[in-house]
């Protein structure tokens, strides 16, 4: 497995990556994992914010840019329902299928609230499993967690790289920015779900990113790289030279 490129926008967007020490003969893989916090799409925008209309065209292009590499995962925060079909029409130049994605809306579990989705190419990953839960006490269905001032989910995909058979699993999510128990607790809770999953299925990587709201001094992120974590932040492993931190 080769951590060949990241790209995040913001200081609170991160990568986090777990590797298997049950999978040490694992095949190189050129995966590049793209994270964007896309700002949902407001009719009241902020002074100096741009409608979605506007940025739309924006985005996409960038998105498109930077996954011309087979391997390349896209995970999105703030994502409205026709913002990810905008998306996914953009990045297959139309109703195509190249792309593909998981997510639900956060409100309801299908189409309501924002997504925090996965987009992969099927020709290139073999969807093995797909799971939502939620950052609650109650995460098998759509809930508030602790101080939290919004629902907030994780996308989980598992997936069998076509060419080489390696598994990756690959979790997209939004940390809440106004709870700071919240923030801690849902790390916490994705730790859980880290061990439980890399236990199953041994992959070459586990890759975790979203928007965190947790600068190195919050204790979220503090709890995400402890040293009980198995996760690591990308920005510590990547050379520079090979990663854009905007």
């Amino acid at each position: 497995m080769t951590r060949e490129k990241t790209l995040s926008n913001f200081e609170d967007e991160r990568i986090f990556i777990s590797t298997s020490s049950k999978n040490n003969n694992s095949t190189s893989i050129p995966v590049r994992v793209i994270t964007h916090n896309i700002r949902y799409a407001t009719e009241s925008p902020f002074k100096g914010e741009e409608f979605w209309s506007i940025r739309c065209p924006r985005l996409c292009s960038e998105l498109v840019f930077n996954s011309t590499k087979p391997e390349t995962f896209i995970c999105l925060q703030e994502v409205l329902h026709s913002q990810l079909i905008d998306i996914h029409n953009a990045l297959n130049e139309g109703p195509g299928s190249e792309w593909s994605h998981l997510g639900v809306g956060r409100d309801d579990g299908k189409e309501s609230g924002e997504y925090s989705p996965i987009f992969y190419r099927p020709a290139v990953w073999d969807l093995v499993l797909y799971k939502t839960f939620w950052l609650s006490e109650t995460p098998d269905k759509p809930s508030f967690g602790w101080d939290a001032g919004c629902i907030r989910l994780v996308t989980l995909g598992i997936f069998r790289h076509w060419s080489t058979n390696e598994i990756v699993v690959i979790m997209s999510t939004h940390l809440d920015n106004a709870g700071p128990i919240s923030r801690q607790k849902s790390a916490e809770l994705i730790l859980e779900r880290v061990d439980h999953y890399k236990s199953i299925y041994a992959p070459a990587a586990l890759l975790l990113a979203g928007d965190f709201n947790s600068p190195p001094d919050d204790e979220a992120y503090k709890t995400m790289t402890s040293s009980i974590s198995s996760m690591t932040d990308v920005r510590d492993l990547v050379p520079e030279k090979k990663s854009v931190w905007e």
